[in-house]
């Protein structure tokens, strides 16, 4: 039987309350770790300020007594300009005024 359930590695975007939840912030790393059932995600980002970069990884274990199949995507928001160039565009003028 298939659920078809969505689920985050982190917090967000889903806004589901998960089971358990824990963020460590180290030097130039952070580590997010979200259960739900039986379903464990780690998301560790590593940042580097020398390369303006970071590196992603995520890992799914499955505690549960059946096989999941599990389908992974991931996105990215750039911002290549900077932050004033965001709010003086018109787009964001009705959050503006609110």
């Amino acid at each position: 039987m298939r659920s078809y359930a969505v689920l985050s590695a982190g917090f967000q975007p889903t806004g589901a309350e998960p089971d358990v939840y824990s963020v460590v912030f180290n030097e130039g790393c952070a580590e997010f770790t979200r259960r739900g059932g039986s379903l464990t995600t780690t998301h560790d980002v590593l940042f580097s300020a020398e390369d303006d970069g970071e590196a992603r990884g995520v890992t799914v274990s499955n505690a549960g007594t059946q096989s999941r199949n599990v389908e992974i995507t991931s996105y990215a928001e750039l911002t290549l300009g900077p932050q004033a160039a965001d709010v003086a565009h018109p787009a964001f003028a009705a959050n503006r005024a609110a």
